[in-house]
C-alpha cells in the first residue's frame, strides 16, 4: 500500500506542475497556489480536479476575461486527458508493478461495479487482491 501512496503523490505532483505551468503560461494570477491546490485536491478523483479548474477559471475570468477562462478550462481538459490515459497507468505500472492496461481495466471495472467509490478504491483493492493471491499461492 505504500507504493500506492507514492503513486498518488507522484500523480498529484505531476498535475500540480502541469496545471500550474499552464496557468503561468496564460498569465492567470496565483498560478502556483492554484497548481498546488489542484495537486492536493487531485487525490479525490474527478471532484478535486474539476473544483480546481472551476476556481482557476473564475480567477481568470475576473482578472483576464472570458477567453482566458475558457483557455484555463480547455487546458484542464487536456491535462486531465493526459493524466488519465498516460500518466496514471504509467506511474501506477512503474511504482506498483502492474501493467498499465491492468490499471485501466481495474479502474473501469471497479467504477462500473461500485460507482464513484470503486474508481477511488480500484488500485488499492487490486494491490490487496494481488498480494492475497500471491500469499495464498505460497
Amino acid at each position: 500500500m505504500g507504493y500506492w501512496a507514492r503513486s498518488q503523490f507522484l500523480i498529484a505532483l505531476c498535475f500540480a506542475l502541469l496545471f500550474g505551468g499552464w496557468l503561468l503560461f496564460l498569465g492567470v494570477p496565483s498560478p502556483f497556489a492554484l497548481g498546488v491546490l489542484g495537486g492536493v485536491l487531485e487525490v479525490v478523483p474527478f471532484v478535486g480536479g474539476i473544483a480546481t479548474a472551476i476556481l482557476a477559471a473564475l480567477v481568470a475570468l475576473s482578472a483576464d476575461g472570458p477567453l482566458v477562462a475558457l483557455l484555463v478550462l480547455a487546458g484542464y481538459g487536456g491535462i486531465a486527458l493526459l493524466e488519465g490515459k498516460v500518466l496514471i497507468p504509467y506511474i501506477y505500472g512503474r511504482t506498483v508493478g502492474f501493467h498499465p492496461a491492468l490499471v485501466l481495466l481495474a479502474i473501469f471495472a471497479f467504477g462500473k461495479l461500485f460507482g464513484f467509490l470503486g474508481i477511488f478504491l480500484a488500485v488499492p483493492m487490486t494491490i490487496l487482491g494481488a498480494g492475497l493471491l500471491h500469499h495464498w499461492r505460497r
